[in-house]
């Protein structure tokens, strides 16, 4: 889910975590600041788990 919105992962989705590796959806596990990115049906097909400092900026980009 992102946010209250259920989403599906496309076939091809790719998570990468804080140190921009692949990580398995699998072996995620509890909740994550998140960058999405979708496809043309609306399938999420990338997602980045933000570092700290990712977080600090998307924050002030919001003000």
């Amino acid at each position: 889910m992102l946010g209250e919105k259920k989403v599906m992962l496309s076939p091809a989705a790719q998570v990468r975590n804080a140190n921009n590796m692949i990580v398995m959806p699998s072996n995620l596990y509890g909740s994550h600041v998140v960058g999405v990115k979708t496809d043309f049906q609306g399938m999420v097909n990338r997602i980045w788990i933000l570092s700290p400092q990712e977080q600090a900026a998307l924050a002030k980009r919001k003000k």
